[in-house]
């Protein structure tokens, strides 16, 4: 075992505990046309394994305090930290999976990484019920048992912004998005996928701007978070007004450089604004002419 700098150890698992307060375990289930996944997030009493840095290496403490993986790793991710799986890279940069007993897993997989989240509100960074591996240079996910829940049939996989639990797939050059349960939850027919960042008490009604390019550019449609269509692909611009809260789903789109407003499906501005945008201060909308 390398030297351990206990100082350093006490600092790593302080910071490891105020980064998890607030967050509180739940298991959110997404459902819609028979199409579901689930959201974890965990409570910070609920972690067992914290990352140490001492030596300036890394390595794993478990909830006992005691040293289960040792300093000596170039870096070292864990992905769920209620599960005994660290991603632990050498100074080659080679990397293999270990779990709480130091022994190598998932060794039937080329490679296997952790899959990050970004602009969720989710405390930690990466997908924690999903890892993505390598197999023929295509892309496909296990979950923290090994099982295949995805087969490796993707040019890459990603997470979808503001969407934790959704994964952003790409196949056959075009992208789509598919659940940490590998069900396809939007088709591969995009050239881009983004969440709308609505936000409320969560990103789950948040839907998805897409966007594909036609003979006349490129052409932006939505769908909803029940990954209905909404609207087709026939506008030079989609943005969501997010500071207004409630079900119905108000989009500034554009045509012709020119915008208007839907609500939902139905047109409630006609195009001939430079912008549309809201203040929720006031509760108005804000309208501008060239």
């Amino acid at each position: 075992m390398g030297n351990v700098d206990v100082k350093k150890i006490i600092i790593a698992v302080v910071l490891i505990l105020i980064l998890g307060i607030g967050i509180f375990f739940a298991v959110k289930a997404i459902t819609s046309s028979g199409k579901s996944y689930s959201v974890e997030t965990i409570k910070d009493s609920e972690y067992k394994y914290f990352l140490v840095y001492s030596n300036e290496k890394y390595g794993v403490l478990n909830e006992k305090g005691e040293m289960i993986i040792e300093n000596i790793y170039k870096e070292i991710i864990i992905p769920n930290p209620t599960k005994a799986v660290f991603i632990c890279k050498k100074e080659n940069n080679e990397t293999e999976v270990l779990n709480d007993k130091k022994e190598k897993i998932f060794t039937e997989f080329k490679k296997v990484e952790a899959i990050q989240i970004e602009e969720t509100n989710s405390h930690l960074p990466y997908e924690k019920s999903v890892l993505k591996y390598e197999e023929s240079g295509k892309y496909g996910l296990i979950d923290f048992e090994g099982k295949i829940v995805a087969k490796p049939v993707y040019q890459d996989l990603t997470s979808v912004k503001y969407k934790e639990g959704e994964i952003l797939a790409k196949k056959d050059s075009r992208y789509g998005v598919i659940s940490s349960k590998g069900k396809v939850l939007i088709p591969f027919e995009y050239e881009e996928i983004i969440g709308d960042r609505y936000y409320n008490n969560g990103y789950q009604k948040s839907g998805y701007i897409v966007k594909t390019e036609t003979d006349d550019g490129y052409k932006y449609g939505y769908i909803n978070y029940k990954w209905k269509k909404m609207l087709d692909m026939e506008y030079t611009g989609i943005n969501r007004l997010t500071d207004i809260e409630g079900d119905d789903i108000y989009l500034a789109v554009a045509k012709n450089g020119q915008y208007g407003l839907i609500k939902n499906k139905k047109q409630e501005i006609d195009f001939g604004y430079q912008s549309i945008t809201y203040d929720k201060d006031s509760n108005t909308l804000i309208v501008r002419q060239k």
